[in-house]
């Protein structure tokens, strides 16, 4: 052993296989496929005007953000629910009672 070696009874090991290149490869034509299913199955779900004002409000989303509507980015979508969301948990939900309507009662 040579004077200044550190290495005493240490043999480095192989890196572990990367844990993403475990995970499943997308598959475009299955996504897609899975995508165009779950459309038609939203579009028995809602309304016409639901799915218009869904879109409008997505519109108006991408053209304050200063973001392209069609395609939309993955990011975009989640920027827009995310709002969208905020939103909806800031309203008082129906029937439920305010904090000044509890005092009064």
């Amino acid at each position: 052993m040579a004077a200044g070696d550190t290495n005493v009874g240490f043999t480095p090991k192989r890196p572990a296989e990367s844990a993403l290149s475990t995970l499943p490869q997308p598959d475009p034509e299955k996504d897609l496929a899975a995508l165009t299913a779950w459309s038609a199955m939203a579009k028995e779900a809602y309304s016409k005007n639901t799915q218009r004002a869904d879109g409008a409000v997505f519109q108006l989303f991408c053209e304050r953000a200063a973001l392209e509507l069609f395609p939309a980015a993955p990011m975009t979508i989640r920027g827009s629910l995310r709002i969208a969301l905020k939103r909806v948990k800031s309203q008082p939900r129906s029937g439920a009672m305010s904090p000044r309507s509890r005092e009064r009662t």
